[in-house]
């Protein structure tokens, strides 16, 4: 005679009330939300930080070629945004990056790259231009350059600034600004500033006013441009001098 085992009923599975899901959706919608408005605020401050180191690393690089080719050499802006404060504007700001033909005092300048026959006439200039225009190559949407005090940098073949006391500013330095044309539109501070010290060494700061206090990245007690808007101009043009 076999003795059968106790039969223990199957548990029933249970599914997802309509409640549950409806709250999960609920709670991965915010998420979602939240995380495309941070995006939104992140990708122009990272391309303003972006175009401000890019253009400090072309200011060393002038400085360079000062050096190895017993050359001065320049960095002109030639553009800037006079509307930085509009986003709605298009974004402007562009310069180039030329070596003289003497150590100092030069007459003509050669837009890299250097061309193999001094002759007077730049035959390629497709490595010294910048633009942020659209179309540009270079376009960065929402970052304009605000229009400087001094437009040239200017370099000795010792790579120390040959520009004049004149256009230092009190604390020994050429400085350039680019703005988060998004941010600033909406009332908030958010810049980069490039400063260029007479003996070469070149830094890069954030600017951003009041609205970021608290982020590491540029509390208002480190902002380098106060929580007014720097003094802007027109749009210009220019070539090295």
């Amino acid at each position: 005679m076999r003795i059968l085992a106790p039969q223990h009923p199957r548990p029933t599975r249970r599914g997802f009330t309509l409640l549950e899901v409806m709250i999960v959706v609920a709670i991965i919608t915010i998420l979602a939300a939240l995380g495309t408005s941070s995006l939104r605020e992140l990708i122009p401050r990272m391309r303003t930080r972006k175009v401000a180191h890019e253009f400090a690393q072309q200011v060393e690089f002038i400085r360079q070629q000062a050096i190895l080719n017993n050359r001065e050499s320049s960095l002109t802006v030639t553009d800037w945004d006079d509307a930085y404060a509009d986003p709605g504007q298009d974004q402007r700001g562009a310069w180039n990056l030329a070596v003289g033909n003497r150590s100092l005092g030069s007459t003509t300048w050669d837009i890299l790259p250097v061309d193999a026959d001094v002759d007077g006439v730049d035959d390629m200039a497709s490595e010294g231009s910048y633009d942020l225009q659209p179309g540009a190559l270079q376009a960065t949407p929402y970052v304009g350059l605000l229009q400087p005090v001094t437009q040239q940098i200017l370099f000795t073949p010792r790579g120390m600034l040959a520009n004049s006391v004149g256009e230092l500013s009190t604390g020994g330095y050429l400085e350039f600004t680019f703005a988060n044309k998004i941010a600033v539109g909406q009332g908030v501070d958010d810049f980069w500033v490039v400063r260029v010290y007479r003996g070469g060494m070149v830094r890069v700061e954030p600017g951003q006013g009041d609205y970021y206090q608290n982020d590491d990245g540029g509390t208002d007690d480190h902002s380098t441009v106060s929580s007014g808007s720097p003094s802007s101009g027109g749009g210009g043009s220019g070539s090295p001098q």
